[in-house]
């Protein structure tokens, strides 16, 4: 049954959106009302509140027909935790720091307007305008050159990255590679079954995309999750994909998981034990993943890991305390479960976040968490912000935290961080050479801001 949505915008300007499903994700619905509107979303909100953005429609209770809310964002940030740099896009353009400081150059500038996402993998960004074009910058191994495939990036929906290569979603479900072609920037030996894609994931060097039928289709490094035939026959009717460095791990309807690649990374589901206190791997809704492990959020808000003991494939010490969970993120060694009462559970290595004991007495009343890739940070109802883990990269901010006070968002590249405030401010921190110091850049965001 397709569906007809309208969102609108405070203004009274709205959308209808069409060729939905009740398996369309609100992150989809938003990308696609983001081009349609020409404007940043923040968030999607109904008549029972904030809409999750990895619910479906019909697990979001939103019915065909319904006028959902768009509530805006003044700047969006984007990076990832194993990127060097940040970009933040702000009325359409973007300004990046961290990295290589000639990566955005004048004439490239210019090209940036209208920009609605931005994506990053280690060495390169894409930028996904409005218009659904992609403007690329960065190291032309890694993806940062996109002319051999330019005439192709047309009405792009979604950018996803591996280490060193990208792939473009087409709004007719077809698919784009560019860049390292071990990394999955080559598609062209799967390209007859890449048709109907719903949604790509990518581990370090793989992609793996969801179709409309629940199919799965791999490409890149088959050791690091590029080859999935050896469990090809399990993978349907699924709903979700979410990777590690080296492994994939998908999500069927019927709550079970499938997962493949490298074993050091995860790519082996556990085996059900009767001796075993582990929680069975079952009635899943939603997966995220380390670079070594997996963490499954069942319905009943407890959690099952699996991949490295060390890197938060075992929850042992935590357990007990994994309950009532509605959040999950990662770092790339270890995971930090966001609670119903607003405090927080890691787990993990402690070099890379995986011990938040020192922080505790201060997770109170999170609402939010963010990983660097050795760190995390914790956002409150308040406005102020938490963070542990690995210090030299992220996990200590009390060099700024007198900056840290009304703050919205924040983001996590490989071993830094960086805050927007409610005021427009931009605070950074952690390490300097990935992003951790964006005073190149402060006086430029100074000017935008007071064009806004």
């Amino acid at each position: 049954m397709s569906f007809v949505i309208h969102v609108a915008l405070l203004s009274g300007r709205q959308t209808s959106l069409t060729a939905l499903t009740a398996e369309t994700t609100v992150q989809e619905l938003k990308q696609r009302a983001q081009q349609a509107l020409h404007v940043t979303i923040a968030s999607l909100s109904g008549t029972g509140g904030l809409l999750q953005p990895l619910l479906t429609l019909s697990e979001a209770g939103v019915c065909s027909g319904d006028t959902l809310h768009a509530i805006c964002c003044l700047a969006t940030m984007a990076s990832s935790r194993r990127s060097c740099a940040f970009a933040l896009i702000r009325d359409g353009s973007v300004v990046t720091w961290g990295g290589s400081r000639d990566w955005c150059s004048s004439t490239l500038k210019e090209q940036l307007k209208e920009v609605v996402e931005v994506r990053a993998n280690m060495a390169a960004f894409a930028a996904l305008r409005c218009d659904g074009s992609v403007v690329c910058w960065g190291s032309k191994a890694s993806g940062g050159d996109a002319s051999a495939v330019q005439h192709k990036l047309r009405n792009v929906r979604q950018i996803r990255a591996t280490a060193h290569a990208f792939a473009a979603l087409l709004a007719d479900g077809s698919v784009v590679t560019w860049g390292d072609g071990g990394n999955g920037g080559d598609s062209r030996k799967v390209e007859d079954r890449l048709a109907g894609v719903r949604s790509i994931r990518g581990s370090s060097s793989a992609f793996a995309a969801l179709c409309a039928d629940g199919q799965v289709v791999t490409w890149g490094n088959a050791r690091q999750g590029g080859d999935s035939k050896k469990v090809q026959d399990e993978l349907r009717d699924v709903v979700q994909i979410r990777a590690t460095f080296g492994a994939f791990a998908a999500l069927r309807g019927d709550g079970r998981v499938v997962a493949w690649g490298s074993h050091l990374h995860g790519g082996s589901v556990p085996l059900p034990s009767v001796s075993s206190s582990r929680l069975a791997l079952c009635d899943v809704r939603q997966l995220r993943g380390s670079d070594f492990a997996f963490a499954a959020l069942r319905k009943d808000g407890r959690v099952v890991a699996w991949g490295s003991p060390s890197h938060g494939g075992e929850t042992g010490r935590v357990q007990d305390q994994l309950m009532d969970v509605r959040q999950i993120r990662s770092s790339l060694g270890a995971f930090a479960a966001l609670r119903a009462d607003g405090t927080v559970v890691s787990w993990g290595h402690a070099h890379y976040g995986g011990d938040s004991s020192a922080a505790q007495g201060q997770l109170r009343e999170v609402r939010l968490l963010r990983p660097s890739g050795f760190a995390f940070a914790a956002l409150r109802a308040d406005g102020s912000v938490v963070t542990w883990g690995n210090r030299a990269h992220g996990g200590d901010s009390r060099a700024v935290q007198p900056q840290l006070t009304g703050v919205v968002e924040i983001r996590g590249s490989s071993s830094a961080f960086a805050a927007m405030c409610e005021d427009g401010r931009l605070v950074t921190w952690g390490n300097q050479a990935t992003g951790g110091d964006s005073s190149a850049v402060q006086k430029e965001l100074a000017e935008r801001s007071a064009d806004t």
